[in-house]
């Protein structure tokens, strides 16, 4: 092989093997530093128009699952007022049988019981118009609200008879109330939380596939990443050679 002063061939292409080996050293460690595959369009074009459309439905998603966890907390919230609401009602259906007794009762009796329940009463109806889930109403029938329960009047129970009509008129309302009850829990279970675990499937899919568009797989990445420092050593080596030889050269040419 001859030996050229002017132009070095073989160092010339030795540094363009390691230039473009530290290129593809530089996104490799670009990759295994950020853990994406994809950190710019060069990268794969075709692959980041696919990811950044994944992304964009999976924040979608995750949007309708936190607007879904407020509606599913504030059913719940109502649902709990409604359960405090029909412990009022039992309590005072206790209170209107205990009034009913004729034989067990004088007037200060009565108006003991009249007292308690009228005492229940405003409670019942100050939970009917204060149950909130923050600004919104929950049990007022309001635009928003979770359902419609409505307030009790004044309960009489001056006297046994009239203490009687109002164990039927309780009777009533409980029941009324446990039927609005049953299908704000239906409406939680069967809808919401159906709907909510389906996004959730979703979301985990998009999110699988779009790892796999856009993730770095750090066991071949890593691998590359060696490889390649490998042969840029081995490029550094073969340039030092070079550099060698022509210093040889030089060397030959002052004696």
């Amino acid at each position: 092989m001859g030996i050229s002063i002017m132009n070095n061939v073989g160092v010339m292409n030795t540094i363009r093997n390691i230039s473009t080996i530290q290129r593809s050293l530089y996104k490799a460690g670009t990759k295994l530093s950020s853990g994406l595959k994809i950190n710019q369009a060069s990268d794969d074009p075709a692959g980041l128009v696919i990811s950044e459309r994944m992304r964009a439905q999976i924040g979608s998603i995750a949007q309708e699952l936190a607007n879904l966890d407020s509606n599913i907390n504030m059913s719940n919230t109502a649902d709990q007022a409604m359960t405090g609401l029909e412990s009022k009602l039992v309590e005072l259906r206790e209170l209107a049988l205990g009034a009913a007794d004729s034989a067990g009762n004088d007037a200060n009796t009565s108006a003991a019981y009249q007292d308690a329940a009228q005492n229940v009463v405003s409670s019942y109806n100050r939970i009917v118009e204060t149950s909130s889930f923050g600004s919104q109403k929950l049990l007022d029938g309001s635009e928003g609200s979770v359902t419609n329960v409505d307030k009790l009047a004044d309960i009489d129970l001056s006297s046994p008879e009239k203490a009687a009509e109002t164990v039927e008129r309780i009777d009533d309302a409980l029941n009324e109330l446990s039927q609005k009850h049953v299908e704000v829990g239906a409406n939680t279970q069967n809808y919401m939380v159906s709907f909510r675990n389906n996004l959730e499937v979703s979301q985990n899919n998009l999110v699988a596939a779009e790892s796999a568009i856009r993730d770095t797989d750090y066991a071949i990445q890593q691998t590359n990443f060696i490889n390649l420092l490998l042969q840029e050593k081995s490029g550094m080596a073969v340039l030092a050679q070079g550099n060698l030889q022509a210093s040889t050269v030089f060397g030959l040419m002052s004696l």
